[in-house]
């Protein structure tokens, strides 16, 4: 199932316009720079639908901390919550991912920020506990395998407010798309004008 498919459907050129920019600006970074940051739309969206001063957010899949780092550059932060076990894994590249350095590298990068940083190092379902309710956003960039994200899409829209953000990476994956698509059709999440990869909790 496509993702864009649907997201045209529901946008149309509007929606098409901005897929494309925000997908091509990911790929330039992503691929040449070797970056990894905070996709542009999902930050646009937190910026037109829900600014402002000290926001609380979940990020589910941390890594060595780029895109949290892009998220304190570039939004006013009260509390940023960081869950990742932090476990060895072989990703999709078939690259061997070695926990203890990204945690290191991670804690390293977000230095400055420590003091609004509160690191999880557990699976996504034994941290859920550890956090707020209410919070402002929730960014999904864990395992991508269908189960794990439905399963973090089930525990954490929870810990939303009402009007706050659920953003998820790589929507390019059937997986991933299949979710989104499934939380439209069967949750109380609306999809953000321009943004593939965020929706919005009505109630």
């Amino acid at each position: 199932m496509s993702l864009a498919k649907e997201y045209y459907n529901l946008n149309g050129l509007k929606g098409k316009i901005f897929y494309n920019i925000h997908e091509l600006f990911y790929m330039f970074e992503h691929n040449f720079f070797h970056m990894r940051h905070l996709r542009p739309a999902f930050l646009d969206a937190i910026r037109c639908n829900i600014l402002k001063d000290d926001m609380v957010g979940v990020e589910i899949g941390v890594e060595k901390g780029k895109n949290a780092y892009s998220m304190f550059k570039h939004l006013s932060l009260k509390q940023l919550y960081l869950v990742d076990s932090y476990v060895n894994y072989i990703d999709h590249n078939r690259n061997i991912v070695t926990g203890d350095n990204n945690y290191k590298c991670a804690k390293k990068l977000l230095d400055k920020y420590l003091n609004r940083c509160v690191f999880i190092t557990e699976k996504s379902e034994d941290a859920i506990g550890y956090i707020p309710d209410d919070v402002d956003f929730v960014y999904i960039d864990g395992n991508h395998d269908y189960s794990f994200v439905k399963k973090d899409v089930e525990l954490y829209s929870e810990k939303l407010r009402v009007g706050g953000l659920l953003g998820f990476d790589d929507t390019g994956f059937v997986s991933v798309s299949r979710v989104v698509i499934e939380t439209i059709d069967n949750m109380d999440f609306k999809p953000i004008d321009g943004c593939i990869n965020c929706l919005q909790k009505e109630k």
